[in-house]
């Protein structure tokens, strides 16, 4: 278990400054635009002057399933420390989009037949309290600035394609 960004415990991983707090964006070529942070690369595709590239999720897609996933991490938690095995276990998220964004999200955890009625209430509140949804909570302010690059400025090695 972890301090979740409200304070309270919860399952996941804490976030850090070690693997959150900078990305470095790059356009490797098409529509992909990719986010490297701390030796990883997260690809996407955007859609781009009607034609769709589609070698990988585009970024919405990409933020959509990072909070599936970030419950699943708490799911997956709880029941490792609790001793549960797994197998069975599906998540459904559903998306409620419209052209102004994202409305609202449900997140649906389908267990087997067999799950302890016990733990019903637990593992709900492990995912309640999942980092990930939380920091959905605050909704951070967005701010956005054009900087001249110097050239002497390179792009880490981790973000070249």
């Amino acid at each position: 278990m972890s301090t979740n960004v409200s304070g309270r415990r919860g399952y996941g991983i804490a976030p850090t400054t070690k693997n959150c707090s900078d990305f470095t964006i790059t356009f490797p070529g098409g529509g992909r635009v990719y986010a490297a942070t701390n030796g990883q690369v997260i690809k996407t595709s955007q859609p781009l002057f009607g034609r769709i590239y589609d070698s990988y999720p585009s970024s919405l897609q990409t933020f959509l399933a990072s909070i599936g996933t970030g419950i699943g991490a708490c799911v997956l938690a709880f029941c490792n420390e609790q001793r549960i095995p797994v197998l069975g276990f599906h998540l459904k998220q559903h998306n409620d989009l419209d052209s102004s964004g994202v409305k609202g999200i449900t997140i649906e955890i389908q267990v087997p037949l067999d799950f302890p009625v016990a733990y019903q209430w637990d593992l709900y509140r492990a995912a309640e309290n999942c980092v990930v949804k939380q920091a959905m909570r605050g909704m951070p302010e967005i701010r956005i600035k054009v900087v001249l690059r110097r050239e002497d400025h390179e792009i880490p090695s981790s973000v070249a394609v």
